[in-house]
């Protein structure tokens, strides 16, 4: 079997067809992640409207606009430019401590302050509160910030077990002498938010929701995340991963290009047996004192050892690729809770296993030309079959979802995204990761059954 296998690889890898394809899909990969570090991946980083030239174009605009009320705007911008922090590049992203605080300094405590109903007391509260929030960031001081957030969950009417919870994040900082970037500080103040919805979620009697528990998983994985240094994640929202750099960014972008080795596994598969029809090599093949049984298992399991090897290489490159030409931190982790159990898995594994579930779809699809290529005598037919079932499939199941035709969900096309399945958003109603994976056992039985058959009992001319 394995002797016959090396002579199918000879035959695959000796066309110069299958050089072209491996070149134009290296150029494929190549263009992709070329043309993403010249645009930027990240679309998830949002930007402050603080910098150097924008700064005098917006006074100039609020000075414009006598009809309104700027003064706050105004100060703010003030604030950020006697203090230069235009120029710290934490400052820029909006999710940073130093943007919140000054919002809050502005936008919370200055507009207190033009209330009339205030007391002087009140007043005086307010102004100390809007000068400590200030200092802390003309100091650039996160400790001071912290300090600050501190003395206002101290004035929460709950607990002194509850406040402690609470401020968990900010003490927690303050103990390690953190100077946060931002998504460390966007982590703090996540885990500050989720548990103030806990224990108003308590209060209110929620603790049976499904939201409380949502809450209660998030707060989870976040206090994880402070005490084991897993500030970058892969999060995960209604089916869609999201990432905190460009490099596991465009790991997940570049996942498309499995289509493309389907596609080019799919030609292998296509013109693996109808091919020596084609051109005359199956009266060679055939002359051996070998049984059809190996001829056809050891084209079938060569292409299915093209199809590991090439989803291996492809990640092995994408990933090299994209350490090579974007930022990104090799910390980064794919984080859930299981059985109330925080599990962790660090992002190449996790990447490589998304490979592996998009790879079934590949199998499939292989499987299917390797048996139009059985049935038919003209290798051109066969791979044009096979290719037309990989790029029209999914457009019919679209179709047949959109006319709620519910039979859709039996045929092969609607079940090999495994990955969508398991994310919860099913193709159809109640379809399922079990239900998917039993309809492609019966389809590939009946494709190798067929293909089998169709060889074993041909006729050679």
């Amino acid at each position: 079997m394995l002797r016959l296998m090396r002579n199918e690889y000879q035959k695959i890898f000796s066309k110069i067809s299958t050089w072209v394809l491996i070149v134009l899909g290296l150029l494929l990969i190549v263009g992709i992640h070329l043309l993403f570090r010249s645009n930027g991946t990240n679309m998830d980083i949002q930007y402050s409207q603080f910098s150097k030239e924008s700064i005098q174009e917006q006074k100039q605009y609020y000075r414009s606009q006598m009809s309104h009320d700027y003064e706050i705007e105004l100060a703010l911008y003030d604030f950020v430019e006697e203090n230069q922090l235009y120029t710290t590049k934490e400052f820029q992203l909006e999710n940073s401590w130093m943007y919140l605080a000054i919002n809050e300094a502005f936008y919370e405590k200055q507009a207190q302050l033009s209330e009339d109903s205030l007391s002087s007391e009140q007043r005086t509260e307010i102004e100390t509160e809007l000068e400590e929030l200030k200092q802390s960031v003309r100091e650039r001081d996160y400790k001071k910030y912290c300090e600050y957030k501190q003395k206002e969950i101290a004035h929460m009417d709950i607990t002194d077990e509850q406040k402690k919870e609470v401020g968990f994040a900010y003490q927690y900082a303050m103990d390690h002498e953190w100077n946060p970037d931002a998504s460390l500080a966007e982590l703090i103040e996540s885990y500050t938010r989720n548990q103030k919805t806990r224990f108003q979620l308590e209060a209110e009697n929620e603790t049976e929701s499904e939201y409380y528990q949502t809450i209660m998983e998030e707060i989870q994985i976040e206090k994880y995340r402070l005490e084991n240094n897993k500030i970058h994640i892969i999060s995960e929202d209604s089916g869609r991963y999201y990432y905190e750099d460009d490099r596991w960014n465009m790991m997940d972008t570049s996942l498309s290009i499995m289509t493309a080795l389907s596609m080019f596994v799919v030609i292998l598969a296509g013109g693996s047996i109808a091919g020596e029809f084609s051109n005359g090599t199956i009266k060679f093949l055939l002359i051996n004192p070998i049984s059809r049984r190996k001829i056809f298992f050891s084209k079938y399991l060569t292409l299915l050892s093209i199809s590991a090897i090439f989803t291996v290489l492809l990640y092995l490159i994408q990933l090299g690729f994209a350490t090579l030409l974007f930022d990104g931190d090799w910390n980064t982790s794919y984080i859930t809770v299981q059985n109330g159990v925080v599990q962790e898995q660090s992002a190449a594994i996790f990447f490589l296993i998304r490979y592996a579930i998009k790879a079934v779809d590949l199998v499939v699809m292989m499987t299917m030309a390797f048996m139009i290529s059985s049935i038919l005598r003209t290798s051109s037919v066969a791979i044009g079959l096979g290719v037309g079932a990989l790029l029209a499939g999914k457009t019919i199941t679209q179709f047949l979802i959109l006319t709620n035709v519910d039979w859709g969900r039996y045929l092969i096309f609607a079940n090999t995204d495994l990955e969508v399945i398991q994310s919860g958003t099913m193709i159809f109603p109640e379809q399922t990761v079990t239900f998917a994976i039993g309809v492609i056992a019966v389809y590939m039985i009946v494709f190798l059954l067929t293909a089998y058959d169709g060889f074993v009992r041909r006729d050679v001319l």
